[in-house]
């Protein structure tokens, strides 16, 4: 069975690993060459050819770890001399103050919207088309090994085109067979946007989830329906709708554990936008009390340490 994670709805956290190498290892300009900022054009290009993208989303700038992907392995000939001829490169770069292109930003920020990118570095692989299909990041390998991890994600989309072209001429569970098949490994959020008419047609086909995926598949489009809704309720500041649909969200799914945790993030992000500090404070420990070890559980102690923080500095300063 097909894994997927479910999307971190609303609330997006970027938590970078600060990794350092030993190793001094110089950029060489014919590889910088190789990747291009113009995302329109590189989409072009691939459709003229018939290829594939690779699309990274960097933060060069003040990732350490972006900058040390660069240098060993996306700045070597070892890698672009081996992946160049199959895929376009574009660089989608995310300073924190240095001056950059309007365009370029607007470009890039819409990209990473798009494709809910979360973390620096992601290597995004998508068809010629813009349709995600392989996900990578940083790896402390070679450049020549990074260049077969990702040469081999070229498998990926062989595998998706040939079933979702046998899925086209057949009917029920075998339809519905195929088409899982076909469907690549992405987190649930990629696969929501990018493939919910194939997920919605499995569901379809296969009512006695002969696959093993249906009820993973159907919780995902949930999933991803909740963070829609929540994102659009965000933005009409809809801060009251988006406490009763958490609410609701949770007991229709019978939620616990880890994503009861993450679900509940959302309403700390609400009473604070509401200035409720009280109501954060209950939810956050409530988080803790689930599970102080997962991630959501480790954040929501650092909140409340910090919030403590905050109050014995306020009261000392009396």
């Amino acid at each position: 069975m097909k894994r997927f994670s479910s999307p971190q709805i609303l609330l997006c956290f970027f938590l970078f690993s600060a990794l350092f190498s030993t190793s001094v290892t110089a950029q060489e300009p014919a590889a910088v060459s190789k990747w291009t900022q113009n995302y329109e054009a590189a989409v072009k290009s691939a459709q003229e050819q018939k290829r594939p993208m690779i699309l990274l989303f960097t933060a060069s700038s003040y990732v350490k770890i972006c900058e040390i992907l660069d240098r060993d392995v996306l700045y070597q000939t070892e890698f672009t001399d081996a992946v160049a001829p199959s895929f376009e490169l574009v660089r989608l770069e995310f300073p924190r103050n240095d001056p950059q292109d309007p365009k370029v930003k607007a470009q890039n920020l819409f990209l990473r919207q798009a494709y809910r990118i979360q973390g620096y570095p992601t290597l995004l692989v998508t068809d010629s088309e813009g349709r995600p299909f392989g996900m990578n990041g940083y790896q402390p390998v070679t450049a020549a090994d990074y260049a077969k991890v990702m040469n081999s994600m070229l498998d990926t989309l062989k595998v998706r085109d040939s079933k979702f072209a046998e899925a086209e001429k057949a009917e029920g569970v075998k339809k519905a067979k195929l088409l899982a098949e076909g469907i690549p490994e992405l987190p649930g959020n990629l696969l929501g946007r990018y493939y919910r008419e194939q997920i919605e047609t499995v569901i379809a086909n296969d009512p006695e989830n002969t696959t093993g995926v249906v009820d993973a598949y159907q919780r995902l489009l949930a999933d991803v329906d909740y963070s829609k809704e929540m994102e659009t309720l965000a933005q009409d500041v809809q801060w009251t709708k988006m406490l009763k649909r958490t609410d609701q969200y949770i007991s229709d799914h019978n939620l616990e554990g880890v994503e009861k945790q993450r679900a509940l993030m959302n309403k700390v992000g609400v009473y604070q936008q509401l200035k409720d500090l009280p109501s954060s404070v209950k939810i956050l420990i409530e988080i803790v009390n689930i599970n102080p070890e997962t991630d959501p559980g480790k954040m929501a102690a650092k909140s409340l340490d910090r919030i403590r923080a905050q109050k014995l500095e306020a009261d000392l300063a009396k």
